[in-house]
């Protein structure tokens, strides 16, 4: 996004940047509702079945959970596993 290549762009040091790279990452992990990871089909000679890796937000919204929470975007924890 422009928005957050120009805020990179502020950064003067290497911390600096490690600290806005770090932000990005919680920023995208708390607003993804999922990521889908490797794709795979497993064949068997009696059967196919097709698999796929995902990650997702385990508290998407916490406003939704802790009314009184005036936060309304997700928490960057995600639960990963293979469906």
């Amino acid at each position: 996004s422009p928005f957050f290549m120009a805020g990179r762009a502020t950064c003067r040091t290497a911390e600096e940047a490690k600290q806005y790279d770090w932000f990005c990452d919680m920023h995208r992990s708390a607003l993804a509702i999922s990521q889908i990871g490797r794709v795979r089909q497993v064949v068997s000679t009696d059967r196919v079945v097709n698999e796929f890796e995902v990650s997702a937000g385990a508290v998407p919204f916490l406003s939704d959970v802790v009314r009184f929470a005036r936060y309304s975007g997700g928490l960057p924890v995600a639960v990963t596993g293979a469906i």
